[in-house]
């Protein structure tokens, strides 16, 4: 069996279609597919001299494991699942190597101290911890007679989510095959 690091406290799906629901009103609302969303998780720790004194402060960071795009984060805990356990659940493959990630992460976090301490120098950046992690996300179609379904993208860590594609297939409408 194999163990996969998965972003703790997320929505369940029965409260995932009920923020859906709530916010569609009049549309069914259904559950199409759980998908688990890998980032490289990084904890960074930089030291750098500001117009203040020395800072030293530990940084969050997340790579997306599929585009390399980086963002930091508040810190949020971690559980650990069977991958047997998820069922029918889709696992998304990382795409971006964990050199890649590190790097990418420590360049965002040199530039994200650089902007926030206004630090004379490039701080100094070290990996304190990394983990693959993954996000629990789903996909919702929406429907009601008489008009195109359409299917969204749900955060199961925010609530968020974004229209995915239409079956009346819009011209620029995003698709989800990226996710998995």
């Amino acid at each position: 069996m194999t163990t996969i690091r998965v972003m703790a406290g997320g929505l369940a799906s029965d409260a995932v279609e009920s923020r859906v629901a709530e916010a569609s009103p009049g549309w069914r609302v259904e559950t199409e597919c759980e998908i688990y969303y890998p980032y490289h998780w990084v904890l960074l720790r930089y030291v750098a001299s500001t117009l203040f004194g020395r800072s030293a402060s530990p940084v969050w960071c997340v790579v997306d494991a599929r585009t390399g795009l980086a963002a930091t984060t508040d810190p949020f805990e971690l559980a650990f699942m069977e991958r047997n356990d998820l069922g029918a659940a889709k696992i998304a493959d990382p795409r971006v190597d964990a050199a890649d990630a590190i790097a990418i992460a420590r360049r965002y976090a040199a530039y994200v101290m650089r902007q926030r301490r206004k630090a004379l120098v490039v701080p100094r950046v070290d990996v304190v911890e990394r983990a693959v992690v993954y996000k629990p996300m789903s996909t919702v179609r929406l429907s009601r007679a008489g008009e195109p379904s359409f299917r969204v993208l749900v955060d199961r860590m925010s609530g968020g989510f974004h229209v995915l594609s239409s079956s009346a297939g819009e011209r620029g409408a995003p698709r989800a095959q990226w996710l998995i």
